[in-house]
Formats: C-alpha cells, sequence, structure tokens
C-alpha cells in the first residue's frame, strides 16, 4: 500500500521545478524530504495531497485511505472568526474533539485553547491545534511541510515520539537535522529536478551525498584533463601536418577521437551557492541602553501575558527569549515594535536606536503580485544591476528576482526579507523565528553574520544549535514573569 508518482514532471511557468520523477511512499515509512529552498520538496508533497496537479504523469493512492497534509503555516485568515473548536469541528463530531482535547494536553498547552479564537492564539499554539487535529483523524498518509515551525523545545520532543509511534506513512519536509534523525527511516533528496533515495540516518546521507560529488568530480577532472590534453596534441599535429602532409589522417583520427569525446562528457558536478548576508560593524550611538521596562504588564485579553517584569538590555547584547508556546515571546517583540499596548508599567527603546523586525507574519507582508526587484528597489536606490547583485548574494539569482513573489518557495521569500531587512543597515534587530524555512546553507550562513554582526540582536526561537551559537544570555518566559539566565540553551537545560 503507497503513494504512488509515476513519470511526475510539474513546471511553473517556464521554469520545471520535477522532471519525469517515479517513486513511492510505503506505509511504515518515516520519509524526510530534503533539498534546497526551492527544488520542489513542498511541491511534491502537495501534489500527493492532490492540492496541485503535475504538469504530466500521475499520483496514485490506494482506495479509501486518508491522505492529510499540514502545511509550513497555519491559513489563520482562511478562518476568520472561528474559535479552536469550530475548527475541529470541521472534520469531525465529538469523538474527534475528544482526541484533540486529549493530544492537546500531551503537548502540554491545554484543551482550552479550542475555546479561544484562532486569531488570538501563538503561531506555535496555531501549529499544535493543526497537528493535534490532523494526528486525531488517523490518517494512513500523514503530510507534513516542515512541522517543526514554531513550535518549543518541549513541544518538538513530544511531536517527535508521536511521529516515532505512527503507524502509518510519514512523509515531511524539514530542514532540522537533529528532528531528522529522531524520526527518519528513510530520507529522499529533491535535486535538480530528480529525486534520490537514501536509507539510514542524515549522516548517512550526507556521508554518501559527499562520496558520490566527490566522485562525479573526479570523474568530471579526469574527463576534463583528456579533453585537453587531446586539444593539445591537435593543434600540435596541425602543425606537424604543415610539415608532412602524410600525418593528416591521423589528424582526423584525433578529432574524431576529441570529439566522441566531448559528446560522452559527464555531467559537470553542481556549484552550491551560499547565501552571503555581510551584516558586519554597525555604529555605537550615544547611549548604551537599546531596551528597557520597568514594571511591565502585558494582558492578551483577560489572561495575563506578562505581569511586573523588569528587564534591560545593553547595546551589542545578543540575546533569545525562550519559554513554552503561548508563554509570550512573540506578544513581548509586538509591545516593543508598539503593535500591541502595555497594560502597565513602561518599556522603552533606547534613544536613536534603529530596529530591524523580522516577525512571523513578515512573509505575509511581501506583495503577492510583486517581484524581487521591485520590493528591493523601495529600500535601496541603486542601479538595476546593483541591486540584482544584491539579491543575488541572497541566492535570489537573475529568474527569481523577476518572478511575481507568489511563485516563490518558502525559503525565497524568507532569504528575500532578510536582503530587506539587513539593507536597510539597523543597529537593533528583533528577529522572530528567522530559521523557520532555511535549508542548512542559508541557516549556516545566517548564524555566522548574526555572530558577527556588531550592533543589538534580540530573537524569539525554538532551533537549539542556532540559539547556542547566537546568543550569549537568554530571558526565560515562564509563569507570566522573565527571568535571566547568562548562558546558552544547552547549558540551561543540563542545569534543569
Amino acid at each position: 500500500m503507497s503513494i504512488t508518482l509515476k513519470k511526475i514532471s510539474k513546471t511553473f511557468g517556464a521554469t520545471q521545478v520535477l522532471s519525469d520523477v517515479s517513486t513511492s511512499f510505503n506505509l511504515g515509512e518515516r520519509i524526510a524530504l530534503v533539498g534546497e529552498n526551492g527544488a520542489g520538496k513542498t511541491t511534491l508533497l502537495r501534489m500527493c495531497a492532490s492540492l496541485e496537479e503535475p504538469t504530466t504523469g500521475s499520483v496514485r493512492c490506494d482506495d479509501h485511505k486518508l491522505v492529510c497534509y499540514v502545511a509550513q503555516e497555519f491559513p489563520v485568515a482562511d478562518y476568520e472568526g472561528m474559535t479552536g473548536l469550530d475548527y475541529v469541528y470541521q472534520f469531525g463530531a465529538d469523538n474527534l474533539v475528544r482526541s484533540v482535547r486529549r493530544l492537546l494536553n500531551e503537548f502540554e498547552v491545554g484543551d482550552h485553547i479550542l475555546e479561544l479564537q484562532l486569531d488570538s492564539l501563538s503561531g506555535g499554539q496555531q501549529r499544535i491545534l493543526d497537528m493535534c487535529t490532523t494526528l486525531a483523524r488517523r490518517p494512513h498518509y500523514l503530510l507534513l511541510d516542515e512541522p517543526e515551525n514554531h513550535l518549543d523545545i518541549f513541544a518538538r520532543q513530544i511531536l517527535i515520539s508521536m511521529i516515532r509511534e505512527y503507524r502509518g506513512c510519514v512523509v515531511f519536509v524539514s530542514h532540522d537535522q537533529e528532528f531528522i534523525n529522531a524520526v527518519t527511516n528513510r530520507i529522499v533528496e529533491v535535486v535538480d529536478g530528480t529525486l534520490q533515495s537514501y536509507t539510514g540516518t542524515y549522516e548517512f546521507y550526507l556521508e554518501h551525498k559527499a562520496r558520490l560529488e566527490a566522485g562525479a568530480q573526479r570523474t568530471w577532472n579526469a574527463h576534463e584533463k583528456k579533453v585537453e590534453q587531446l586539444d593539445r596534441l591537435i593543434k600540435r599535429m596541425r602543425e606537424w601536418v604543415k610539415k608532412n602532409p602524410d600525418l593528416g589522417a591521423q589528424l582526423r583520427a584525433r578529432k574524431t577521437q576529441l570529439r566522441h569525446l566531448q559528446e560522452k562528457a559527464p555531467n559537470r558536478p553542481k556549484t552550491h551557492s551560499k547565501m552571503k548576508l555581510g551584516i558586519g560593524e554597525v555604529e555605537q550611538k550615544n547611549t548604551k541602553r537599546m531596551l528597557m521596562s520597568n514594571g511591565l504588564t502585558l494582558k492578551r485579553g483577560d489572561s495575563t501575558i506578562l505581569w511586573n517584569t523588569d528587564v534591560y538590555l545593553s547595546f551589542g547584547e545578543k540575546v533569545a527569549i525562550v519559554g513554552r508556546n503561548g508563554s509570550g515571546k512573540t506578544s513581548f517583540l509586538k509591545a516593543v515594535m508598539g503593535e500591541i499596548p502595555i497594560t502597565a508599567g513602561e518599556l522603552k527603546v533606547g534613544v536613536g536606536a534603529d530596529i530591524g523586525y523580522f516577525s512571523q507574519e513578515s512573509l505575509a507582508v511581501l506583495d503577492p503580485n510583486k517581484t524581487p526587484l521591485d520590493v528591493i528597489s523601495t529600500v535601496m536606490r541603486a542601479p538595476d544591476h546593483q541591486q540584482r547583485a544584491l539579491l543575488a548574494r541572497y541566492l535570489i539569482g537573475a529568474d527569481a528576482c523577476t518572478r511575481k513573489i507568489s511563485t516563490l518557495s518558502g525559503g525565497q521569500k524568507t532569504r528575500l526579507r532578510f536582503c530587506l531587512l539587513f539593507a536597510a543597515g539597523h543597529d537593533f534587530l528583533l528577529l522572530d523565528e528567522p530559521t523557520n524555512h532555511l535549508d542548512p546553507v542559508s541557516w549556516e550562513i545566517l548564524t555566522e553574520s548574526l555572530k558577527e554582526f556588531g550592533g543589538t540582536v534580540l530573537l524569539v526561537s525554538h532551533d537549539r544549535m542556532f540559539i547556542d551559537q547566537v546568543a550569549k544570555k537568554l530571558w526565560i518566559v515562564e509563569d507570566t514573569s522573565i527571568s535571566e539566565f547568562a548562558g546558552t540553551l544547552s547549558e540551561y537545560l543540563l542545569e534543569g
């Protein structure tokens, strides 16, 4: 029993994403789809879920088997005015609701969120509700697009346990190496429009892929060396023939040999691009204080998010806010930006601080009908070729920079937002889950660039490795207060 893809091809305009792909996803498998942003991973999932049609080929699933798809982001705008309970009742009756309540309590977010408006829930709570509703339906095939996004480190471990125990087939897209290693028994790489399948861990996949790439590079180098040697010989023989025409037959034979060698040339190994942010040093302002609160209280409706909280952030500090989903991390950043009101106390930003804000909703503010070149021109006054060069540094190439933003992958949209953010030269960055949708290469470059950044960083993330690399201090949000921990997240978890 399986989902079977037969000779699938998929094109968007003039761009071919998948080409003549055939594979199957079988019950009992836990398959990680990996590959660069824009390779076609989400497109593949959506075709398996019958949400998108292939350009050519066919996708077939066993009769009477339930296939459920969980998208990268919960489409909260589609459910305006609905509560969590309204959402669940779309897919079943009281039995389903009871199962969802049980799963919500396992995630420790509490089934009380079912009574709340969907748009009042945090990104993590929306994600968990969507995941619990899908799991409670007990699909035979579970298709998850970056399931770890928005989940705190505790919720991730619970999800890992649930997927390990799942008896159907799980196919998921992820860029999180720890998550992949914890659950997968098969890895499928989407690369250059094709699929390459590996059995084993993520490390085995990387090692095997590295060996294949090294072998392909050696083959290419050997071929190029033969071509160069034969080409040099032909050039010398042309001079010899001028002096001895009897060597003409040998020259023609060598030319034929060169032509055959060029016709049978192996594919040139692909050079992997890297995102280059280059956000470097910034000028320190006269004030050292970048952010301060005194007796800060925040509420969401009748619920108290933070109460009587004092924090202080100095220029050059890099701090991660950590805590359970719904604890108030994103609300705090929104309060800093003035997007939600303060109930009591005060929250002050340093005089002259230039804030750059990357929010969970950042992708939604991009006009889907504009192109990357259109939007970069709003923050960068420069000739067209310089704007294109800047976009290329964020792996948005010549083709992508003139396409509508609606056709870009989640990773490409995220990198475009970083391009807009960093091009503005801010000295204080507020980052809300910045690593969502980033492939490993982009994740690494973002991490290194933030480590080198000379300004102030206040970030919300559930990515343990990212926090360990960037943040030197933690603000722990728990029981409506913020406490400070001087150290990494790994050190904090060990002490806990």
